[in-house]
């Protein structure tokens, strides 16, 4: 058991948890890329879009962007593979959503491909 409670507080040190949020207008366009782990999306009842992202590596950054009513949010990592950086998007309901991933959850949102 000595030797398991160091690699456990190695994994935690990893785990990096953010929120963004932001207001948008009706009919607000969101871009989400994310090659390194899944997307979900759900319905925020409001004009805000709000993003959690939660990184299992250092050498993942988010690059988040708004131009007015359109948002732009992107991870970019020199490793592949999934299961890096976890997204949740809550997102108004008359939102167009345009998703980039390796594994999607959409729920009470219309999708653009």
């Amino acid at each position: 058991m000595v030797v398991v409670f160091p690699v456990l507080s190695l994994l935690a040190s990893a785990q990096s948890k953010k929120e963004f949020n932001y207001t948008v207008g009706s009919r607000a366009v969101i871009s989400i890329t994310n090659n390194y782990g899944p997307i979900t999306i759900k319905s925020s009842r409001n004009r805000q879009v709000v993003v959690t992202t939660v990184s299992y590596s250092e050498d993942v950054s988010l690059e988040n962007e708004q131009h007015g009513n359109r948002i732009e949010l992107r991870s970019i990592s020199p490793h592949e593979g999934s299961g890096l950086v976890n997204y949740t998007v809550l997102v108004p309901d008359d939102s167009l959503v345009r998703v980039r991933s390796c594994s999607v959850d959409r729920s009470r949102a219309r999708t653009v491909w």
